[in-house]
């Protein structure tokens, strides 16, 4: 999880200090990885490295680096409801981290901020609540619906202009249809995140409109398996889709079967000639001026150019 160093809030504006992710978006790497595995010439800048491709193991091991981020989130009772590639940056060590708590809701404060309100029993638990999906929280845990405790679909007074964009495609059915979060739509999400992970950076369900997902995944609609996937890989991704969300498997579970895999991965390169076809993540930075991703072997932490 990107690491909150300091914060100013005692005058506007307010301010967050926050670890520097140099190696940038997780969805970008996956992304410019694509001409390497496609036999493509990525667009490069100067002297820098051509872009090689990403080892199966590598791409396993970012899943059980935000495994690992979405177990300890979790523990902390927080729900993320905005996991996907895009929000997972990569630091100098290409360490997958976790950020953009920008939708994120602390179920410990609504839970205490709902004890004097009287709702239903079918949606009071301690890991699993519904809410207003316009209300958004600032950094973790201060959950705003501007004046209104918003329990559900029918919270009112609400600036529907000012309503975030939605993460349709990574969202629960749950979630769709009742605007139930919890931290098993975290799951969910983080199957989806799998999906991304494997594809390369692919968008989930590529051939349906928003309004088409909306109504197929309740339905059971599911991402296809990607090409060359492992087994076990898709198997962890089928469970984390489960329409019921008691037999989705936790962060934990989920974490303990990719450090199985990322053991096996080991076991199974034996070979290491071939070490130099794949990526050396510490060469990747993300320039975001000019769109362009690359590589450079002498890049250091103090000489990223983003």
């Amino acid at each position: 999880v990107v690491t909150l160093l300091g914060a100013c809030l005692e005058q506007e504006p307010q301010l967050l200090i926050m670890e520097y992710a140099m190696r940038g978006r997780l969805l970008s790497l996956l992304r410019a990885a694509r001409g390497a595995v496609n036999g493509l010439a990525p667009t490069i800048h100067g002297n820098r490295t051509p872009i090689m491709p990403l080892s199966p193991r590598r791409l396993t091991g970012f899943a059980h680096d935000i495994a690992r981020g979405m177990e300890y989130i979790a523990d902390k009772k927080i729900v993320h409801r905005d996991l996907a590639a895009r929000n997972v940056l990569l630091d100098h060590n290409g360490i997958c981290k976790i950020c953009d708590f920008g939708m994120s809701i602390d179920l410990e404060k609504i839970k205490s901020s709902q004890a004097h309100v009287r709702v239903p029993r079918a949606h009071h638990s301690e890991s699993r609540f519904k809410f207003d999906l316009s209300a958004r929280s600032f950094g973790i845990g201060r959950h705003h619906s501007h004046g209104h405790e918003g329990l559900g679909r029918h919270g009112r007074g609400h600036d529907t202009k000012s309503r975030p964009a939605l993460p349709i495609r990574w969202m629960a059915p749950e979630a769709l249809q009742y605007h139930i979060f919890s931290r098993e739509t975290d799951v969910w999400a983080f199957g989806i995140v799998l999906w991304e992970i494997a594809t390369l950076g692919c968008t989930p369900y590529p051939t349906l409109s928003g309004r088409e997902v909306v109504r197929n995944v309740p339905s059971g609609a599911r991402p296809e398996i990607p090409p060359d996937c492992r087994p076990e890989l898709y198997d962890l991704m089928q469970r984390t889709w489960r329409k019921d969300p008691r037999q989705r498997p936790t962060f934990s579970e989920s974490r303990n079967c990719l450090a199985r895999t990322l053991c096996q991965w080991q076991l199974e390169e034996t070979d290491t000639s071939n070490t130099s076809e794949y990526l050396d993540v510490s060469g990747f930075s993300e320039d975001l001026e000019q769109g362009m991703v690359y590589f450079n072997r002498r890049i250091s932490e103090f000489e990223c150019e983003i």
